[in-house]
């Protein structure tokens, strides 16, 4: 247990935190752009097909970050 607590007390929480938003915005504003530039959708994959890559590319800088 000390071993896991050396490992995470080096982390600025803070730092972190900002890490991520910075990733998760730059995902973000990329899919976006790329989403609006789509002039018809497939009829299959319905009316809100854009909300799933955004939620995913989102969460991926956020991890990336």
């Amino acid at each position: 247990m000390t071993l896991l607590n050396n490992a995470t007390s080096g982390l600025n929480q803070a730092s972190l935190i900002n890490r991520m938003l910075v990733g998760a915005g730059i995902g973000l504003l990329l899919i976006t752009l790329l989403l609006l530039s789509v002039d018809e959708p497939k009829p299959e994959w319905g009316k809100l097909w854009m909300i799933r890559p955004l939620i995913i590319v989102s969460l991926a800088g956020a991890m990336a970050g």
